[in-house]
């Protein structure tokens, strides 16, 4: 993956995006391989997500929703698992 072209994104894009997950709860999925892991960017603490994964996790929700649980699921990247809001 080539540095000048990554794109990374906050906890507020995410929200835009409609991934509404508590931070605890992102990482809990991150931990089990459900969602994409950040990248911490500081040593504060400051993080992001690269956005192609982000966009490539919810195309994986989307195809899951579409399918339905009759026709399979396709494998993932994050576990191929549906994760539900909370």
């Amino acid at each position: 993956m080539d540095a000048s072209s990554v794109c990374l994104l906050h906890a507020a894009d995410l929200y835009k995006l409609g991934v509404r997950y508590s931070r605890q709860h992102l990482d809990r999925l991150e931990k089990a391989g459900q969602f994409p892991r950040r990248v911490k960017l500081t040593p504060n603490g400051r993080v992001g997500w690269v956005q192609s994964e982000i966009h490539d996790w919810l195309k994986d929700r989307i195809d899951q929703s579409r399918l339905g649980p009759a026709n399979g699921s396709p494998s993932s990247a994050y576990g191929g698992q549906h994760v539900r809001a909370r």
